[in-house]
Formats: structure tokens, C-alpha cells, sequence
């Protein structure tokens, strides 16, 4: 059993006997076995096809249960959402202090991290990516925090590119976003395969200008277009 599997069962175990759900420990794992259940299911269903009775199964509470732990369907989607961007930023950390300290096998460590996960069969993509797509209207709670988990994925990339592209970095980093976003969002229509090939060279292309460039006017910021 994997880390994650482990800590998923954990997550998922029922609360011991003679524990009151009103006690602050059975309560923060009930919370959190709530949040894996539905985040497992906004991933594999969508946010919306997802009623709060699928919910309450997939978790083994009462419906009293969750509305004590969450005014609303939108409440729970806003915490599983920060939830998730968390443990991607981890995951994300790991693989950056993995490789070799240079920004050229730095991001293409982060590259190949999410093509494999492409890869996988059973990939859904980034549920901050899908909810966006799902709630398109601004003011919906849910986006403010989708804007934060973009902002801090668009500011770890500035810093990896940093010490290669200078004053250009940020503009670098919105086309990484750009193209790792594209590439998670189309691989349902594409294929595992062939959206995750098509990431790694996205991805080399970007490095390459960015090099072009940074070589070609190391004294001034880069306009890109």
C-alpha cells in the first residue's frame, strides 16, 4: 500500500466506537473522510452531477453530520478544492527538490511529473482546473479559491525561471500554466498518451525560447506575445 492508499484508508475508516462526533478529534476525521469522498467524486463525476446524498454514502455519515461540519455543497467544494491544491503543491515541492538544481531540469522534472500522471488511466485532470470550467461565473465562492491555487502554480514556476529568464520570468510562467492547464484539461479528448507527449514538447518549446531569448537580451526584459 502506497503513502497516499494509506493515508486514503485512514481517511475513509469509520469513527472508533464510543467516540462523539461532537469531541474535536472525531470531528476532524469525520471531516476529513467527508472531504476525500467528495473530492474522489467531483474528480471522477463532476461537481455538479454530484448531489450531496452521493456524497453522504460515499462517506458513510448522515446528511446532519455534514451540514454541521458544512453550511453547503459549495462550502464543502471550496475546502476539497483547497484541499487538493495543497497536496499538489507538495507533491509538486518534492519534485522540484528531487532534481538538479538548475531551472532547465527543474521544470522539465515538473513537466514529466504531470505526463506521467496523464498517463495514468485513470486521470481527471486538476480539479481547480475542471471547477473552473464547471463554475465559469466569477463571483461564485468556489473561484477565489481556484484564483489562489493558480496564482501560487503561476509564482513557483516564476521562481524556477527566475535565474534563466530574469524580468521575464512571470510572462514564462503564464505560458508553463498555459500549456500544463491546456494539456490536463484536453486529455480526455486526446488520450494519456498523446497529451502527455504533447506537454513534453509544448514544454521543451517554451524552455527553448526562453533560453533563445534570455541569451539574446540578457540586459533587458523580455516582451512576449
Amino acid at each position: 500500500m502506497t503513502n497516499h492508499q494509506d493515508q486514503t484508508a485512514r481517511d475513509l475508516s469509520p469513527p472508533r466506537q464510543g467516540v462523539s462526533l461532537r469531541t474535536p478529534g472525531a470531528m476532524s476525521v469525520t471531516k476529513a473522510r467527508l472531504m476525500r469522498a467528495a473530492t474522489d467524486l467531483f474528480y471522477e463525476q463532476g461537481v455538479r452531477a454530484v448531489s450531496i446524498d452521493d456524497i453522504v454514502a460515499a462517506a458513510d455519515v448522515t446528511k446532519p453530520t455534514l451540514y454541521r461540519l458544512f453550511a453547503s455543497k459549495d462550502a464543502l467544494l471550496t475546502a476539497c478544492v483547497a484541499a487538493d491544491s495543497i497536496r499538489l503543491c507538495a507533491e509538486l515541492e518534492e519534485v522540484i527538490e528531487q532534481a538538479p538544481a538548475n531551472p532547465v531540469d527543474q521544470v522539465a522534472a515538473v513537466a514529466r511529473h504531470y505526463a506521467e500522471a496523464m498517463r495514468a488511466e485513470h486521470h481527471r485532470g486538476i480539479l481547480a482546473a475542471n471547477v473552473a470550467v464547471e463554475f465559469p461565473d466569477p463571483d461564485h465562492p468556489v473561484r477565489a479559491v481556484v484564483a489562489q491555487a493558480t496564482a501560487r502554480f503561476h509564482a513557483r514556476l516564476g521562481e524556477l525561471l527566475a535565474p534563466l529568464a530574469g524580468p521575464a520570468s512571470g510572462a514564462a510562467a503564464s505560458h508553463l500554466v498555459l500549456v500544463i492547464l491546456g494539456a490536463c484539461n484536453v486529455r480526455q479528448a486526446l488520450g494519456g498518451p498523446v497529451a502527455a507527449d504533447a506537454l513534453l514538447c509544448a514544454v521543451d518549446s517554451v524552455m527553448a525560447c526562453v533560453a533563445e531569448r534570455a541569451k539574446a537580451a540578457p540586459a533587458r526584459e523580455v516582451v512576449w506575445v
